[in-house]
């Protein structure tokens, strides 16, 4: 019985630090782009391609494990919803599906963005490469708007649950609204009028926030998860007879 509290343990602390390990994969990746780069000739377009093709593969393999750990981050964070708001969870599913969707566009985005630096010395066609470089950019830059929109319904229905049903502590819940809002603004960005700057700004910065927030996150779930570990284990052992409360949740324990 002991060992499977073991087993259980680590793979939900593993779980937990997924968020951490999303953070500091994002960070790690490089950013080369072909923005800054139109006014070159076709064939000068090509050599910056070549040149940086060791980078952009890295983006692809760091930015593919990066949103990998993203949606086991999203799995601890649902189930901890979930548990707060009810059997039903409304809520928690969309929040989840909103992450899930963010992980897909990035990853599309990412893939459409990098595509001509992986097989740029194969390509015959200068032109045809600059012609891919430029779609790529635009539809990553597309995907984005989209992911920012999404960005904000998942903070935005985390922010409803923690403020409404606790699971998690309250500051976390109004800095996700607040996250949400920025976010939400910030998905107008590419709609053309006086406030788009602002927009823009707003869109950038809670993508930004958005990754610091998910690393707090995952510490507190990181704590969160000892505490109760630690509660289980005093269970097991039979030191633990009557209902405990710990962080919110309910353990009840059976003579």
């Amino acid at each position: 019985m002991r060992r499977l509290l073991d087993s259980a343990s680590v793979g939900r602390r593993v779980a937990a630090l997924s968020g951490a390990l999303f953070v500091v994969l994002i960070m790690a990746t490089p950013e080369p782009s072909a923005i800054g780069h139109e006014g070159r000739s076709a064939p000068g377009i090509e050599q910056f391609y070549i040149a940086n093709e060791r980078s952009f593969q890295a983006a692809l393999l760091l930015v593919g494990a990066a949103y990998a750990a993203f949606v086991c981050f999203l799995v601890v964070l649902g189930k901890e919803l979930r548990r707060a708001e009810g059997e039903e969870g409304v809520l928690s599913r969309l929040a989840v599906g909103a992450g899930f969707l963010i992980a897909a566009f990035y990853v599309l985005g990412t893939v459409l963005r990098i595509a001509p630096g992986l097989e740029a010395g194969l390509v015959t066609d200068p032109a045809s490469l600059e012609s891919w470089a430029r779609f790529g950019e635009q539809a990553n830059n597309a995907l984005v708007e989209v992911a920012t929109f999404w960005r904000g319904l998942l903070l935005g229905s985390v922010a409803l649950v923690i403020l409404r049903f606790g699971g998690l502590p309250r500051w976390l819940g109004w800095l996700a609204a607040a996250l949400a809002c920025a976010a939400l603004l910030g998905s107008f960005g590419f709609v053309e009028s006086p406030v788009q700057p602002a927009c823009t700004a707003l869109g950038f910065g809670s993508f930004i926030a958005f990754h610091f927030w998910v690393l707090l996150t995952s510490i507190v779930l990181l704590t969160r998860t000892g505490a109760n570990d630690a509660l289980t284990g005093q269970m097991a052992d039979g030191s633990v007879s009557a209902p405990v409360h710990a962080a919110g949740d309910t353990i009840v324990a059976h003579d």
